[in-house]
């Protein structure tokens, strides 16, 4: 039950956030403030201290790894408060093996809007734009495959 209760939190917080980055490209403050605090608050009372201390710990870690992407233009701010979020609920796991994954995917996005892009203006740089997307593009999918490793058992 607890653990479905997480996964299902978990679940709420990324589509709500898809759906608002998507549609508005923001993820508002609102919804990873909640989240985060209905992290702190179901594993207090799931878990008691212990559980308190691993959800600050998935909050702080998790805020502390996206600081530094964003620090370096990788993400927008909105995307290290929704990790926050993430790592208050799941914990500094399940958060850290959303984000690996999801860098990976961005990354593969990324490669082939490049060539895309050389494709279509025939090979030649136009502006140097810069390829930019909605992060939850890569976070939605990076989700759903932790959630696919980390709940499915081996064979």
């Amino acid at each position: 039950m607890t653990n479905a209760l997480v996964w299902g939190c978990l679940s709420l917080l990324v589509l709500i956030a898809f759906y608002t980055d998507h549609t508005r490209m923001i993820i508002p403050n609102r919804l990873t403030i909640t989240m985060a605090m209905t992290g702190l608050g179901l594993h207090a009372i799931m878990s008691g201290p212990d559980g308190i201390a691993r959800s600050f710990i998935g909050l702080f870690g998790s805020l502390a790894a996206l600081l530094v992407i964003y620090l370096c233009r990788g993400v927008e701010a909105g995307d290290v408060k929704l990790f926050a979020a993430l790592g208050a609920i799941g914990g500094l796991e399940v958060s850290l093996s959303v984000l690996v994954c999801s860098l990976v995917i961005a990354a593969a996005m990324g490669i082939f809007v490049l060539v895309a892009r050389r494709v279509r203006d025939g090979g030649r740089d136009q502006s140097g734009r810069r390829v930019q997307f909605p992060f939850m593009y890569a976070v939605l999918p990076g989700f759903i495959l932790t959630w696919v490793m980390m709940e499915v058992p081996p064979l």
